[in-house]
């Protein structure tokens, strides 16, 4: 049986869980909406409005209709909601299936009434004149529920579901991936991943309400350059062709989608709306492979730690809201994770896909062309996988090439040729250069340094890398990292393309586990904490001014210095591995 801690632990978190995203009418607000508490975003300012200020404007009149009745159900539900956290109380110190088998039938009907509410205001399909809502953390209150209502009919269910961890021996099969979720309640990985889920909703919540409580400046830069784009394609202006974009082509995948409200609203909201959820779903599709992937690598307990690290990457969290960055670091973990489950065709067509939404992805592939020729993979299976990689290259390519080359190759030249971004490495050294000898030396020579350093990472693991997953999985880390480094741009939303893999790299002890979120710490105040102050685009910065040393300077030195004890930290621990293989030989 699911212990009734887990249980009242679910119940409270009901209250913390966004059970709404709404928005008001023809886009004149939106907001997300928690069972005590709503943030409403309008024209006229942010807000956070609690119930109370709600029951007050329905005794002063100002509510009234169908949304003071809207209103007055979805009070009740919350006190069904209270009413269940006490009976589950009640229930702990008892040890009484029955209350809690009540407590479920409670939550039930909360969830229901909190369903009739957003019928009531918004219609039968959550969408009407007064705008529309999509009640995302409804499902799990009806879960709880089915939960606590199951409760006392499952001593029997275990008794004849017994499930042997160590008997268990995963398919080998992407598919395995959501394997757990097939099974009922009985199998372990299921609890593991609804509490996953649960953190996250959090983190995601307490992040957007630091965020948004801060008013930081040019939160919506880059949503606003994306909606930009798609505005011009809309009006009839074909990208790369009439006019260059910074980005990959398959940039534009997730922005068509988030594009569809503009078409019945010109809106921007409503495309932001759009887009960040895409980026939430994403996001929550990474936390199941990251987990996945751990067990498939560990065990259950090492891959729920794993899980839990990736669901607290907090600054990772913050990039959601505001890049579109989440979505080529999904397709590049994804593209692992079907590799080290044997669907090597799969795995080269996603990071294929992934370099074509942003670089990164592409150097992946020389990976997994060692680790095939290592393991002495039939060649026509590697030829077959090289050709599908460059037919898709090709294209998405050939079109705007043969229309208007100079153009899209453009979008390419202007990333190689740009002048290094003072929050790069790069930059930093050269800021050394220029107070040392007076001149620039790494930026003319970071796309050498950065060739130099795949290559010697390739070499290495051709001759002496072993061919296990948990090699693949440093290696492909460190492929992205050297890419990153030697950048000219090392933005803080980067730190998405890392988190994934150092969720179940640095999780073999609690110094890397305090590592792992420093990193996320230093990032974090990056931006949004520090924007404008040490994070601003297009600024600079030199390590004397006014006669004193600098702040950007001294908090990029810590900055470069924590990436730097990382990536020695995580190469100590490959070459330990690889020296134990050997001895053990």
């Amino acid at each position: 049986m699911i212990e009734r801690r887990i249980l009242l632990f679910l119940n409270g978190l009901l209250f913390f869980i966004p059970l709404n995203i709404y928005v008001i009418g023809d886009w004149m607000g939106s907001g997300i909406q928690w069972a005590l508490i709503r943030y409403q975003n309008s024209p006229w300012g942010h807000s956070f409005i609690p119930v109370t200020k709600d029951i007050g404007y329905i005794l002063e009149g100002i509510i009234s209709g169908k949304s003071a009745v809207s209103s007055v159900i979805w009070d009740l539900g919350i006190i069904c909601l209270l009413v269940s956290f006490i009976l589950l109380l009640i229930a702990q110190q008892l040890f009484s299936d029955r209350k809690i088998q009540s407590a479920g039938i409670i939550i039930l009907t909360s969830g229901s009434l909190f369903l009739i509410s957003d019928v009531i205001q918004y219609g039968p399909l959550f969408y009407g004149p007064s705008g529309f809502a999509i009640p995302v953390g409804l499902p799990l209150v009806f879960f709880t529920g089915i939960l606590m209502y199951a409760q006392r009919y499952r001593k029997t269910v275990f008794s004849s579901l017994q499930y042997n961890e160590k008997q268990y021996n995963a398919k080998n099969d992407f598919k395995s991936l959501f394997y757990p979720i097939r099974r009922w309640i009985p199998d372990y990985s299921i609890m593991d991943i609804a509490a996953l889920l649960i953190v996250t909703a959090v983190i995601f919540q307490i992040v957007f309400i630091v965020t948004i409580s801060m008013h930081i400046d040019n939160l919506h830069y880059d949503t606003l350059l994306y909606y930009y784009y798609g505005d011009l394609a809309l009006k009839g202006q074909m990208p790369y062709i009439d006019f260059p974009v910074e980005y990959p082509q398959l940039f534009f995948a997730p922005v068509a989608i988030a594009l569809i409200p503009t078409l019945f609203s010109q809106k921007y909201w409503g495309f932001y709306t759009v887009f960040v959820s895409l980026m939430m779903l994403l996001n929550i599709g990474l936390l199941l492979m990251v987990y996945r992937t751990a067990q498939k690598m560990f065990n259950r307990e090492r891959a729920f730690l794993c899980g839990l690290l990736y669901a607290t990457a907090f600054s990772s969290a913050f990039f959601t809201f505001v890049t579109y960055d989440i979505y080529p670091a999904f397709l590049a973990f994804l593209s692992f994770s079907l590799f080290i489950f044997r669907k090597e065709i799969p795995a080269w067509i996603a990071a294929t896909l992934g370099g074509l939404a942003k670089w990164f992805s592409f150097l992946l592939l020389p990976v997994y062309l060692i680790n095939q020729v290592k393991n002495e993979t039939d060649k026509k299976t590697i030829l077959r996988e090289i050709l599908i990689s460059s037919g898709i290259v090709l294209l998405v390519s050939i079109p705007f090439l043969l229309v208007n080359p100079d153009i899209f190759l453009r979008s390419y030249t202007f990333h190689v040729n740009r002048s290094p971004q003072p929050i790069s490495m790069i930059f930093y050294l050269d800021t050394y250069c220029q107070y040392l000898f007076g001149m620039d030396v790494f930026s003319k020579i970071s796309l050498l340094l950065l060739v130099i350093a795949e290559l010697v990472l390739f070499l290495w693991y051709y001759r002496r890398g072993m061919k296990d997953n948990l090699t693949l999985l440093h290696v492909a880390f460190f492929s992205i990292f050297i890419f990153i480094i030697f950048n000219k741009v090392l933005s803080p939303q980067y730190l998405v393309w890392l988190t994934p893999f150092l969720a179940i790299i640095l999780s073999n002890t609690i110094r890397e586990i305090i590592l792992f979120y420093i990193i996320q710490i230093v990032f974090f105040f990056e931006h949004p904490l520090l924007f404008k102050i040490v994070f601003f685009p297009n600024s600079t910065y030199s390590i004397f001014e006014n006669g004193v040393i600098s702040f950007p300077f001294v908090f990029f030195t810590v900055k470069f210095l924590i990436l730097m004890i990382a990536f020695f930290v995580i190469a100590n621990n490959l070459r330990e591995m690889t020296s134990l293989n050997q001895f053990q030989k």
